[in-house]
C-alpha cells in the first residue's frame, strides 16, 4: 500500500469517527454510517476534467451597519457619505433661539481617519451639500437617483491629515438646524451629503457611529448671544452611512473580480454529476489562485474570501445563516467547503457557491481571482473532494 493510500485510509477512519461522535442521526451523511463503506476515492477538478464556470454579479447592500465611512474615488469606485447629527440643547438656549437672540459664529465637522485604499500620497477632494429629502439607514447606492440636495458646496476651510479630516460649513445652515430642533414647525434637518470630487484618486475611511468608539464624527457649533457671550455646542451623529457605487471591476478576461463595498460577488459552479450517489464527503477543499497584480487592498482589511451556499441561482439567493471562509495562503485562498458539498449531494440541488469579500462593509478591497477560463489550467478554481462510497 502506498503512503498516499495509507494517509487516505487513516483520514477517512478519523472522519468517520468524527461524524459518528459529533453529529446527530439527522446530520449530513449519518444515515450511511451503518453500511459497509470501504471505497475511498478522490475527485480533483484539475485532474478529472470537472466542468466548471464562474460569473460575476454586482449585489447592492446596505452599509449603514459598517464601522467605517468611505469617501473618495478610485478606478471603478465612488464612495460618498450621508450624515445627520442629533441636535439638542438646554431650555435656556431653546428660548434664546426662539427669540432670535443667538447667532452662529462657526460650524465644523471632523472625522477620524483609519483607512486608505489606493496611494495615500495622491490627492482627494470633496464637496458638501445640504440634503433636502428624508433618508434612513436603508439607503443604498440604488437610492441616489431619488436623493435631492442643494447643488452649491457649503463647505470651506477643509483640513486633511493622517488622522483628522474635516471642514467648516455655512453658518446659516447650522443656525437653521438649531432652530429646527427648537421649533417643530420649522422643516426638519436632513443632514449633509459629502460627495467626492472627480479629481479624487483614492478612497479614505473614517470611524463611523458606534457605541464602542469615541472617535466618531463630531459637529462643533460655536454660538454667540448678541453682545454677551459665546459657547460651543458639540454633537455626534444620529445616523451616518457610506454610499458606494460604480461598475464591476475590470480585472481582465481571465479573472473574476470580488470587491467589497460595491459589492461584486461571483457564482462558482462545479459539475458534480460524476460523483456516485449516497457518498460521505470526508473532506472537500476549494483553492482559488490570486492575481496579485490586479488585486488591490486597503491599509487594513480582512484577507479572506467568504463562501455561501446558493439555494437559488436565478436570483443568487443564499443560505445566509452559515458562511465558510477561505484564508489567504501565499498566492491562493484555500479552505474547507465539506459541509456545502455534502449538502449539495444530499439535496440533489447543485446551484453553486457564492464568493464574496469576507468583510463587505468596511472597505472596497478588490480580490482578483483566476476564473474558470484561465489559460493555465492549474490556476483555475480547484475543488478537491475525498469521499467514501458503498461497495
Amino acid at each position: 500500500m502506498s503512503i498516499r493510500s495509507i494517509f487516505l485510509t487513516l483520514f477517512v477512519l478519523v472522519s468517520l469517527i468524527h461524524f459518528s461522535c459529533s453529529d446527530s442521526p439527522s446530520s449530513l451523511g449519518s444515515d450511511l454510517l451503518s453500511q459497509d463503506l470501504i471505497n475511498i476515492l478522490e475527485l480533483d477538478s484539475a485532474n478529472d476534467s470537472l466542468f466548471q464556470f464562474a460569473s460575476v454579479y454586482k449585489k447592492v447592500i446596505e452599509l449603514s451597519s459598517a464601522n467605517r465611512l468611505l469617501l473618495g474615488k478610485k478606478d471603478n469606485i465612488e464612495a460618498g457619505i450621508l450624515i445627520k447629527f442629533l441636535i439638542f440643547f438646554a431650555d435656556s438656549i431653546k428660548q434664546q433661539l426662539t427669540n432670535n437672540e443667538l447667532s452662529v459664529l462657526s460650524a465644523k465637522v471632523e472625522f477620524t481617519k483609519n483607512y486608505t485604499f489606493g496611494n495615500s500620497t495622491v490627492p482627494i477632494d470633496f464637496s458638501v451639500h445640504k440634503i433636502n429629502n428624508n433618508w434612513s439607514t436603508g439607503f443604498t447606492s440604488d437610492s441616489l437617483a431619488i436623493l435631492t440636495y442643494d447643488a452649491n458646496d457649503i463647505s470651506f476651510s477643509k483640513t486633511f491629515s493622517d488622522s483628522i479630516n474635516g471642514f467648516n460649513f455655512d453658518t446659516q445652515t447650522a443656525l437653521n438646524w438649531l432652530k429646527a430642533s427648537a421649533d417643530s414647525s420649522i422643516p426638519i434637518d436632513n443632514g449633509l451629503y459629502i460627495k467626492p470630487a472627480m479629481s479624487s484618486e483614492k478612497i479614505v475611511g473614517f470611524q463611523a457611529l458606534t457605541i464602542e468608539d469615541l472617535t466618531i464624527p463630531s459637529l462643533k457649533i460655536i454660538i454667540q448671544k448678541t453682545g454677551v457671550y459665546s459657547d460651543t455646542l458639540s454633537y455626534f451623529p444620529s445616523v451616518d452611512l457610506s454610499v458606494v457605487s460604480g461598475s464591476l471591476p475590470d480585472v481582465g478576461t481571465e479573472n473574476i473580480g470580488i470587491q467589497a463595498g460595491l459589492n461584486s460577488e461571483a457564482r462558482l459552479f462545479f459539475d458534480l454529476s460524476s460523483l456516485p450517489k449516497d457518498i460521505v464527503v470526508n473532506y472537500a477543499q476549494l483553492i482559488l489562485t490570486v492575481d496579485t497584480i490586479k488585486t488591490i487592498t486597503g491599509s487594513s482589511f480582512t484577507n479572506s474570501v467568504r463562501v455561501n451556499y446558493i439555494t437559488d441561482s436565478t436570483n443568487l439567493a443564499i443560505d445566509s445563516t452559515f458562511s465558510l471562509f477561505l484564508d489567504r495562503d501565499g498566492s491562493t485562498f484555500k479552505g474547507s467547503v465539506t459541509s456545502f458539498i455534502q449538502r449539495t449531494l444530499i439535496e440533489s440541488n447543485n446551484q453553486g457557491l457564492l464568493l464574496s469579500a469576507s468583510d463587505k462593509l468596511n472597505g472596497v478591497e478588490l480580490f482578483a481571482i483566476k476564473g474558470s477560463n484561465a489559460a493555465a489550467l492549474a490556476e483555475r478554481p480547484n475543488l478537491q473532494i475525498i469521499y467514501t462510497s458503498k461497495k
